[in-house]
């Protein structure tokens, strides 16, 4: 057992420990002073992510489509310098038949003025070629031979007309429905003579040696003539004897060798 001394001893130790310790004795709060607290902010790193704007569906727009034109470029001209044509005639020749229907005249031969000759012949292809120096000089020189520029005209299919001399038999011979030839040139001046054909037997001498060797006049080493272009008049159709507008019956297909009308512009 401990004595007395022991415990004594122990006291003495406990006192010394608390003192160096300097353990602090809890107080009372004081109600008369104010602590301020400051509130910590936390940084909080989060994305927000919006929701998506749901947008009315649009029906599509409905925009007309057009084909896009073939763009043609300008077509460079020539000057003519010597051009014979046919026209009229609805009893005529084949290629004048619809010429005449339609109004137009059918250009048998033509001369520009880069030499290039576009001659057509009866129920033959149309044909060409660059004339050289003489054959130009020797179809030109016609013009003079005949008295081409002096030749005096008025146009006129009858005894008014000095291209004729009927010898007092217009009335026995006159005739309507004939083809009318024409020679155009534009050398020196520009003049055009034209002649009824029906009256051929009746003209002046050198009217009937100018269309003579107009008649005759064939040129050689001609190639058929491919044009970059083609001109087509589409129109209803009519009977030959009849004024009245005919419906077809049937219709004729497109030529598969000639370029396709997708492509052909009015």
């Amino acid at each position: 057992m401990l004595n007395l001394k022991s415990i004594i001893s122990l006291l003495f130790m406990f006192i010394l420990v608390s003192c160096s310790l300097n353990i602090p004795v809890p107080q009372s709060p004081n109600t008369n002073s104010i602590n301020t607290l400051t509130p910590i902010t936390l940084a909080k790193t989060s994305t927000l992510t919006e929701s998506p704007t749901i947008q009315p569906t649009l029906a599509p727009t409905t925009f007309p489509t057009s084909t896009p034109l073939v763009v043609i470029p300008p077509y460079q001209t020539k000057q003519v310098i010597l051009k014979y044509t046919r026209s009229g005639g609805g009893l005529g020749s084949p290629e004048s038949v619809f010429d005449s229907f339609l109004g137009y005249a059918t250009t048998k031969f033509v001369l520009y003025d880069d030499d290039q000759l576009i001659f057509q012949d009866y129920l033959k292809p149309v044909q060409t070629k660059i004339l050289t120096k003489n054959e130009k000089e020797q179809l030109l020189s016609l013009l003079d031979k005949t008295g081409f520029y002096s030749i005096e005209t008025n146009y006129n299919s009858d005894t008014t007309n000095p291209i004729y001399d009927f010898q007092g038999k217009y009335d026995e011979v006159k005739i309507t429905d004939g083809i009318t030839s024409c020679l155009s040139a534009n050398v020196t001046i520009s003049k055009q003579v034209c002649f009824y054909e029906p009256y051929k037997d009746f003209l002046i001498p050198k009217m009937k040696e100018l269309f003579q060797f107009i008649y005759n006049y064939a040129p050689s080493n001609l190639t058929v003539y491919q044009p970059d272009r083609l001109l087509v008049f589409v129109s209803i159709g009519r009977d030959f004897y009849n004024s009245h507008i005919i419906e077809p019956t049937e219709s004729i297909p497109w030529p598969s060798d000639l370029p396709s009308l997708q492509t052909v512009h009015g």
